[in-house]
């Protein structure tokens, strides 16, 4: 059996404008590819909203542990995406529903914070959660680390360009985008890396919020998913 985990953000689980249900992401798409050719394979999406590279980083472990014979990495819109609030702040805002601290945080957010999104970006000197640099960096562990205890085929897809309603409201995003874009290629090139190149989707169509896929942009995504997989 084909062992494939997906390592992502909400991006590899969720479809806009919403269908209700992630049955239509491009995982599932993959499986239904390869099981046409009659591949009998398994895909983990072990996708998680918000997710930064931090994150699987410390917890690499956890996805080592479904021992994949492919590795699909779908990170980087979350974490280098310029914010209007600092990570802990978001981290907060997460706290189980009803408890009081979470309550005092959202309640800040949506009264205040949220209200002038942009200009707290402009405060904050358009940080971001993670640098393109740094996540390079945490990039460079997580590959190595599943190399060395998996010696799993990894496929890293690049981060979609975003679209005019990301940069309005995150402004500076779309160069961070580019930025890390480019990072990749230069890094994939230099390593026994597969790349998957999604500059050639259309946003109107394929990811019209600016950063996840609509159900024709999960379909693109699977079907070049599955023609990167048997191809090599």
């Amino acid at each position: 059996m084909l062992r494939i985990t997906v390592i992502g953000n909400s991006v590899s689980i969720r479809t806009r404008p919403e269908v209700g249900t992630n049955e239509g992401c491009y995982s599932k798409v993959l499986i239904n590819s390869l099981l046409k050719e009659n591949i009998e394979c398994q895909v983990t999406n072990m996708g998680y909203s918000g997710r930064i590279i931090y994150e699987v980083e410390y917890t690499l472990d956890k996805y080592i542990q479904t021992l994949p014979d492919i590795v699909i990495v779908n990170l980087g819109s979350v974490d280098v995406a310029t914010r209007e609030i600092p990570r802990w702040f978001y981290n907060r805002m997460q706290l189980e529903v009803g408890g009081l601290r979470a309550i005092i945080y959202r309640f800040i957010y949506r009264f205040l914070i949220g209200k002038w999104k942009t200009s707290f970006v402009k405060l904050r000197g358009y940080k971001s959660w993670v640098s393109p640099g740094q996540f390079m960096d945490s990039l460079d562990v997580i590959l190595k680390g599943i190399k060395k205890d998996s010696n799993a085929k990894l496929i890293v897809m690049g981060v979609n360009a975003g679209n005019e309603r990301i940069e309005k409201v995150l402004p500076r995003t779309l160069q961070r985008y580019q930025h890390l874009n480019d990072l990749l290629r230069a890094y994939i090139d230099k390593n026994d890396i597969e790349h998957l190149d999604v500059s050639s989707l259309n946003c109107e169509i394929d990811y019209p919020d600016g950063i996840h896929y609509s159900s024709e942009g999960h379909e693109k995504i699977g079907k070049m998913l599955f023609e990167k997989i048997i191809s090599t």
